[in-house]
């Protein structure tokens, strides 16, 4: 014979809603870690965001270098007296430049614009850049070029200068400027 499993009927007066009050607890812990879910995509994409306009700017001030390093391949007769707008005069002591410290009006004002079209940059915010000659003694200068330390013997001629670019994201809310020391034979 089969013995038969009867439920109990617990009395109301003992019921004290336990399985309701965990359930609620266990819905409040499920809220709360969808929401640190929510929170954080919404952060994460903001990162995104924020990293892709550095890249642009980068790309940007990048595109502006090389534009500078090659008009700087075609320089005949240029003054850096600081009478062009863009060529400048060394700026700094050896070694410690002071255009990457402009703000964005001295970069509007004594900077010259690239007629570069890049995708994701507005025309107002086309890469910029200045060129400083650099003087550099000669004894440095020979050191580099591994010549000798004698100033008689023949050595290259080397003029140098420091190119800045700086790039502005399509959103303008990120810039990046960028520096790179060119040297071209007299």
């Amino acid at each position: 014979m089969r013995s038969r499993v009867q439920a109990q009927n617990i009395p109301v007066s003992r019921q004290g809603g336990a399985v309701l009050i965990l359930g609620l607890i266990m819905l409040l812990l499920m809220t709360i870690v969808g929401l640190a879910a929510v929170r954080g995509t919404g952060l994460q994409e903001t990162m995104a965001s924020n990293m892709r306009q550095r890249h642009i700017a980068f790309h940007a001030a990048e595109a502006g270098l090389r534009e500078a390093e090659d008009e700087l391949k075609n320089l005949v007769n240029k003054t850096f007296d600081g009478t062009e707008k863009g060529l400048l005069a060394d700026q700094g002591q050896l070694g410690q430049p002071l255009v990457a410290r402009w703000d964005a009006d001295d970069w509007l004002e004594n900077s010259i614009l690239t007629d570069l079209e890049l995708v994701n940059i507005k025309e107002a915010n086309r890469p910029r850049y200045v060129v400083e000659e650099v003087r550099v003694p000669d004894i440095e200068v020979r050191k580099m070029l591994g010549c000798s330390q004698d100033p008689e013997e023949f050595c290259f001629d080397v003029d140098y200068f420091r190119v800045s670019s700086r790039g502005v994201s399509g959103s303008g809310e990120a810039e990046a400027v960028l520096q790179s020391t060119y040297g071209q034979l007299k």
